[in-house]
Formats: C-alpha cells, sequence, structure tokens
C-alpha cells in the first residue's frame, strides 16, 4: 500500500508540473455547506492527493492500533519462550556440574513456563532429582514420565539405573526388557541382559540375544523367461522348453552349402 500511495503522488506530482508548464491549469470551484472555493486545477490537484495521503495514514494508524494486542501478545509469548530456553540450559548445566539444589530449583522454575517444550522440563526435573540425591523423587518423575510415549525409553533408563543403584536386579531387568522392546538399539538394555544372563548362567538365552539377527535363507525368485544368476547354493528353476536349433548351415546365393565328408583332410 505504501508503494501505491507513492505512486499516486508521484503521478500527481508529474500531472501538476505538466499542467503549470502548459500555462492553461484551468479553473475549479468546490461548493460545500454553503461555502465556495475557488482555485485552479493543479491547486485542486495537489489538494487531492494530500487529502487522500492523509486518509492513508489515519487508516493504517486505526490499523495500528487494531493490531496492538496480538503484537503485545506474540511478543509476550517469543519472551516466554526465550526465558523458558534459558532456565532450561541453566538447569542442564547445573545437573552436569552437580549443583543438584540449583538444578531443583530451575527445574520447578521450567515447569512453570513450560509450553513449548514440556518434555524437556520433565527431563529436568528427574535429572535434578538425581543430581540433589533424592532418589524417592527421582523415581516419582521418571514414573510419569512413563505415561509419555515420546518418553519411555529415556524413563526406562533412569528407573533401571535407580533399580541398580539400590541393588533392586529384578526391578532392573524388568525396566530394561520393557526398554529392549521399545527399541532394539539400546544398547545399555541389551548390555543389562546380556550380563543378567551371563550372571545366571543361562547360556542359551545370553547366546541368542548375543546373535546379530538373522532371516532364514530363502532360494531367489526365478521365472521361466529368466534363469537364475550364478549364486551358492545353486538352485535349480524350472525352466521354459526351448526348442532345438537346427544345424548351422550356411547359405550363398540362396543354396545350401554342402556338407564336407568325415574324411575330408584339414576338417576343422
Amino acid at each position: 500500500m505504501i508503494r501505491s500511495a507513492l505512486f499516486l503522488l508521484l503521478a500527481a506530482f508529474t500531472a501538476a508540473v505538466v499542467l503549470s508548464l502548459a500555462g492553461e491549469s484551468g479553473r475549479a470551484s468546490i461548493l460545500w455547506l454553503g461555502w465556495r472555493a475557488d482555485m485552479t486545477a493543479t491547486a485542486l490537484l495537489v489538494l487531492v492527493v494530500l487529502v487522500s495521503l492523509l486518509a492513508f495514514a489515519a487508516w493504517r494508524l486505526v490499523l495500528w492500533v487494531a493490531d496492538a494486542p496480538r503484537r503485545a501478545a506474540a511478543a509476550r509469548a517469543e519472551s516466554r519462550r526465550r526465558q523458558e530456553l534459558e532456565v532450561l540450559t541453566r538447569g542442564f548445566v547445573a545437573v552436569a556440574a552437580g549443583d543438584g539444589a540449583e538444578a531443583r530449583r530451575l527445574a520447578a522454575k521450567a515447569a512453570e513456563l513450560s509450553s513449548e517444550a514440556p518434555a524437556l522440563g520433565r527431563l529436568l526435573a528427574a535429572r535434578a532429582a538425581e543430581a540433589a540425591e533424592d532418589p524417592v523423587a527421582a523415581e516419582a518423575a521418571w514414573t510419569a514420565m512413563l505415561a509419555f510415549p515420546d518418553l519411555r525409553l529415556a524413563a526406562r533408563r533412569g528407573l533401571t539405573t535407580l533399580a541398580l543403584s539400590r541393588g533392586e536386579r529384578t526391578a532392573a531387568l524388568q525396566h530394561a526388557e520393557a526398554a529392549f522392546a521399545l527399541a532394539r538399539t539400546a544398547r545399555w538394555a541389551w548390555r543389562v541382559l546380556l550380563e543378567a544372563r551371563l550372571e545366571d548362567g543361562d547360556w542359551e538365552a545370553a547366546r541368542d540375544l548375543a546373535a546379530p539377527p538373522t532371516t532364514p535363507w530363502r532360494p531367489p525368485a526365478c521365472s521361466p523367461a529368466s534363469p537364475p544368476a550364478w549364486s551358492w547354493p545353486r538352485v535349480s528353476c524350472p525352466l521354459r522348453a526351448r526348442p532345438v536349433a537346427p544345424p548351422r548351415s550356411s547359405r550363398r546365393r540362396g543354396r545350401q552349402r554342402p556338407t564336407r565328408p568325415s574324411g575330408w583332410p584339414f576338417a576343422t
């Protein structure tokens, strides 16, 4: 809209200059509420342009005032998001530093601000309880995370670590088995299960757990039109019966070449 206003202003200015240079700008009269104003056509054109610009500016001001609540809400949301990210960052740094009290304070503050990343707030609360050496609060935080599908694997690992630190081997194995069922790529769960099988002397289960997953071998599919390629083991496929090729013969000038006798010298 600003470009349109500038274009109209430039066009009106150009028209006014052209009329002034022509020498016959003409006359214009305006009657409004009993008032009469006589002026030149150039002055009227300039007046119309000025009134249009003032109306445009007033309309833009009305739109800016009407949009003020939305812009204020967006600014508050952006400020809250930045504050939340800052609190989460400081909280995880405190966990890494082992400052449990500061980590728990920041975790509580992040829980109040958690709107963009609630999962990170819950994870920070669990880690902060572990850093503060509060196993009861840590277990409660990890258990609450089991209700969220995206956090179940992390919750299982936290509960497994907590159970191992308490010496609760059965609970640790249960959490490790549940985690390994969720993701076969969880190496920590695989390691816990393998060590448990080895300690119990269950060699069959340990071997099955340590063996890489294999798929039964299947012969390659073959069709009569395309015989199988060389492979091991060799696969025999039923091939389509092909007609026997006739003996080779060479034709010269439309006649068949006679066959040489078996005793012909220098036969090839």
